[in-house]
């Protein structure tokens, strides 16, 4: 019985941090650039074009097949699956693939060598305002399959981010805080739930900050400094460590300030919690009016 892995479409790709992504995307001797690309469409531009450069790094020659498919959020951590390209795709809201078009799906390339492919997003009317996503697949062409064999495909991606204007919707909500405290009952990090119900990906932005009775910062933490991103109608969890500034020294209420935004507003949306810490002087006055009584 033949049992043939070709390219598993179904694979976990997890991303979605752009700017801490390598320069380039490297798989089993390739080099692939970029790995990201964003892109505006103006909703009167016929097409948009883009270059992906593909790196031989094996010692002999290649044949590559070059596919588009689409790709969806995995689950909040920030990973991505493909899809595949099945008809039904390309009925998907956020669905790309019907609207690229490639210079070729065939690309031979020799050791050491560098090949670029031109890659155009033509403006369908049918392309709705919003944003609308799609991968280029590459992967090396099997030559043959042996019996009782299992025959896998290296495969490596660009992942396209494509916002066309004319009816963008911005919408990005705290829908949960998951938190871990540390000695005296004060958070230490937080997980930030979001919700993107918009209709074009978002990044948040925003700072997070432990104030004591006093209104002294204690901590602060930065929300998403890798840029990750959250696609539309959806959910992700962002992790946010707080760093120490000073010690919490009184007793009483702390406050859990968190300030978010998505990228390109000005405004910030506030949200607080309230956390009771004996603070160190309190435990030290405990401690000598328990040595006092004993």
């Amino acid at each position: 019985m033949k049992i043939v892995a070709a390219l598993l479409l179904s694979l976990v790709f997890y991303f979605l941090n752009p700017t801490t992504a390598f320069a380039q995307t490297k798989a089993s001797g390739f080099t692939l650039s970029p790995p990201f690309k964003e892109i505006v469409l103006d909703k009167e531009a016929s097409q948009s074009s883009f270059l992906i450069e593909i790196t031989n790094n094996t010692p002999t020659h290649q044949t590559l097949q070059i596919s588009v498919v689409d790709f969806d959020s995995l689950d909040e951590s920030g990973g991505v699956a493909f899809l595949g390209a099945q008809p039904e795709i390309f009925e998907r809201k956020y669905s790309l693939v019907s609207y690229v078009s490639l210079e070729k799906d065939v690309l031979e390339i020799d050791s050491k060598q560098s090949e670029k492919i031109k890659v155009t997003i033509i403006n369908k009317e049918s392309l709705s305002p919003g944003g609308h996503y799609a991968a280029i697949v590459t992967s090396t062409k099997t030559q043959k399959e042996e019996r009782n064999s299992v025959l896998l495909n290296t495969a490596f991606a660009s992942l396209i981010f494509v916002k066309k204007t004319g009816g963008e919707r911005y919408q990005l909500d705290l829908v949960g805080k998951e938190i871990v405290s540390r000695w005296l009952g004060l958070p230490s990090k937080i997980a930030l739930r979001f919700q993107n119900s918009g209709n074009v990906h978002l990044v948040p932005r925003g700072a997070i900050t432990l104030v004591d009775p006093r209104g002294t910062i204690i901590s602060h933490g930065i929300i998403n400094p890798e840029s990750g991103l959250i696609l539309p109608e959806s959910f992700r969890r962002y992790h946010v460590a707080l760093d120490r500034l000073s010690l919490p020294l009184l007793p009483g209420f702390y406050i859990l300030h968190v300030g978010y935004r998505h990228e390109g507003k000005e405004d910030f949306t506030r949200d607080s919690s309230s956390f009771f810490s004996p603070g160190i002087a309190g435990i030290a006055l405990f401690v000598i009016m328990l040595l006092t009584i004993f």
